[in-house]
């Protein structure tokens, strides 16, 4: 699975709708942050699945 930078994904380990900071697609590893929490960690592909609307609107506050 091929993750984009920028991009909002729902993390199975931080239970939670997050933003990929940075993807290295050679490691399958992501850089993900949620902007109104302190989340800043690096998960697998394999831990994101892409976010529903509702996830996305509750992430952007909307």
């Amino acid at each position: 699975m091929k993750i984009n930078n920028g991009a909002i994904y729902h993390s199975k380990s931080n239970n939670k709708a997050v933003r990929v900071v940075r993807a290295n697609q050679a490691l399958a590893i992501a850089y993900v942050k949620h902007h109104k929490q302190d989340i800043e960690s690096e998960v697998f592909f394999t831990d994101l699945m892409p976010a529903t609307i509702k996830q996305v609107k509750q992430y952007l506050g909307k």
